[in-house]
């Protein structure tokens, strides 16, 4: 089977530090099926999820599903895109 990408781009900036946080979301991987990115607004997690996904579908051709959950209808409509 070919790895499955969804709604995920190249990051456009560069993506500086943060290797602790990236490690750890690697090995929290390994023991998980799904990781969710948790915390108050404005400390990167969307950008931190950014560079873990497309890194991991870069370096192992893994499949990587991004949802979008900055809000409840992004998220609603990120479910109905790849629902179909």
């Amino acid at each position: 089977n070919k790895p499955i990408s969804f709604n995920l781009q190249k990051p456009v900036s560069p993506f500086i530090g943060r290797v602790g946080e990236l490690s750890e979301l690697k090995w929290t991987l390994a023991d998980n099926q799904a990781i969710v990115i948790t915390g108050v607004k404005g400390v990167g997690k969307t950008e931190l999820a950014k560079k873990f996904a497309f890194d991991l579908k870069h370096d192992n051709e893994s499949s990587v599903i991004f949802l979008d959950a900055s809000t409840n209808s992004d998220l609603a409509a990120n479910f109905k895109e790849l629902a179909y």
